[in-house]
């Protein structure tokens, strides 16, 4: 299982050979993006995939070049299968985005078997729910069915409006789709071009129609948790809950108060699982996200010593942001030299903390930035332009957003609101080819969503921020 994580600017981020038949790979609210080749490369592997960000690979337009490229024998959902007790446990959709890749969004070969959305039993909707478009800026289409005889089920799924037959190569079953994106909220309806059957309301995601849809959901997911709480999924559960709860900023559930009663309960009966493990994470959140700082940065100190492998590394590089945040910069500096020691092969992760770490108010130096310019790093430059996800996100007042120039360019990185007007304009600058990264301290910005831009030369990128206080 690998969640939250960003792999760009590799040949291919992620690599799948005869990788989990028995149990499954579970790829969980990453993002994929910038890489030379497929963002994901499977062959003779078994994986799902929910919530992932797979945009702007294939760069070196060389070999193969997809957002997803399912080459022999696979079998792959874009959301939900089945589970135990299908009578009792609906299926879910991927909400994966799948996007401007410059190959094919998703690319299916030599007996692979790939499910993008389906329907199963009345009332049962299987994967489906992602948002795939603008796919194939070097050359391919959104799906790429190269197999024949074998038809990718594709329906309920969002394609920048009306899809046809030129999006897609092969047999392609697209016949349903969703009449809006299903990223970015709204009254989601499964539609189809002819008189068939009457839409079909989303049971993932919508507006304040869908509550009894959610609340049900949300029942049966704790029910699960319940009866197998030793089981993986039972983790994945959770975050799924998490995931309805923490998107309802209004509260319309009425459940906002109850997480973190539930997320406790969970810690203290199932600490050593992986159930507990992950409620210990998500707690960490909510106390961040209600301002909460010292009870956060109390869960985290508990999470360094109880968490183990990628969930310690992660919550240690969290727990340092939030000792810069409360300036206390000897036990942020302490803990980056343990992280250092105990992860000294993830050279992202350690730079990106290093940089919170320079940029902090009473340090000597002046900043990653400009300490070490790109005309003085005894290091490649970048081979191209890209802008990575800002971090911490969600974040509260204060986050990181990093860019790369493989050339000098004149670079303006702006702070937009969701009608697209600018909030903040962060930098408007001359740049050396090298990687960069600019602050946006929102204080005095009311909470919600946002998106951050970046023009350099002719490149133009745009990405989404959560502001939470």
């Amino acid at each position: 299982q690998v969640e939250h994580s960003t792999l760009e600017n590799n040949r291919h981020a992620f690599v799948l050979i005869n990788a989990g038949k028995s149990s499954g790979i579970y790829l969980y609210g990453n993002t994929v993006e910038n890489n030379d080749r497929d963002g994901i490369y499977a062959s003779h592997s078994t994986a799902d995939l929910f919530h992932n960000t797979i945009s702007q690979n294939g760069l070196g337009n060389s070999s193969t070049y997809n957002g997803v490229y399912a080459y022999n024998n696979c079998d792959m959902a874009f959301g939900g299968r089945e589970w135990e007790d299908e009578e009792d446990y609906d299926l879910t959709g991927g909400f994966n985005a799948i996007r401007d890749n410059h190959g094919s969004g998703i690319y299916v070969s030599s007996g692979s078997e790939v499910l993008v959305g389906d329907y199963g039993a009345p009332g049962i909707c299987m994967a489906g729910y992602n948002s795939i478009y603008g796919n194939g800026t070097y050359s391919g289409k959104q799906i790429y069915n190269a197999i024949s005889g074998y038809t990718v089920k594709a329906r309920r799924n969002w394609w920048n409006g009306t899809p046809s037959a030129s999006l897609f190569h092969g047999s392609v079953d697209y016949y349903y789709w969703l009449n809006s994106d299903p990223l970015s909220g709204g009254n989601l309806l499964a539609i189809s071009p002819g008189p068939m059957e009457t839409p079909v309301l989303s049971k993932a995601m919508g507006s304040g129609k869908d509550r009894p849809i959610k609340l049900d959901r949300i029942q049966r997911l704790r029910s699960f948790i319940a009866q197998y709480p030793e089981s993986p999924k039972a983790a994945m559960s959770l975050r799924e809950i998490f995931h309805y709860i923490r998107g309802d900023y209004q509260d319309k559930l009425g459940m906002g108060n109850w997480i973190g009663e539930y997320l406790n309960g969970l810690y203290k009966d199932y600490g050593s699982y992986d159930l507990g493990r992950t409620a210990l994470e998500l707690l960490v959140i909510v106390h961040e996200s209600i301002g909460d700082i010292q009870g956060a940065i109390s869960l985290a100190e508990e999470g360094v010593k109880s968490l183990e492998g990628e969930s310690r590394k992660y919550m240690m590089a969290t727990l340092v942001t939030y000792y810069i945040q409360q300036n206390e910069l000897e036990k942020a500096q302490t803990l980056y030299d343990e992280l250092k020691r105990s992860y000294p092969k993830d050279g992202q992760l350690l730079q990106m903390v290093f940089e919170d770490l320079s940029d902090a108010p009473g340090k000597n130096n002046k900043g990653f930035e400009k300490q070490y310019p790109a005309s003085q790093r005894g290091k490649q430059w970048p081979a191209h332009f890209s802008l990575s996800q800002n971090y911490p996100n969600p974040f509260n007042p204060t986050t990181t957003i990093r860019y790369q120039l493989p050339k000098a360019a004149h670079v303006i990185v702006g702070i937009y609101d969701l009608q697209g007007r600018l909030v903040e304009t962060l930098l408007d600058a001359e740049k050396e080819a090298g990687s960069y990264s600019v602050q946006w301290k929102a204080d005095n910005k009311p909470s919600g969503v946002y998106f951050y831009r970046i023009h350099a030369g002719k490149f133009t990128a745009t990405k989404k921020l959560l502001l939470l206080k």
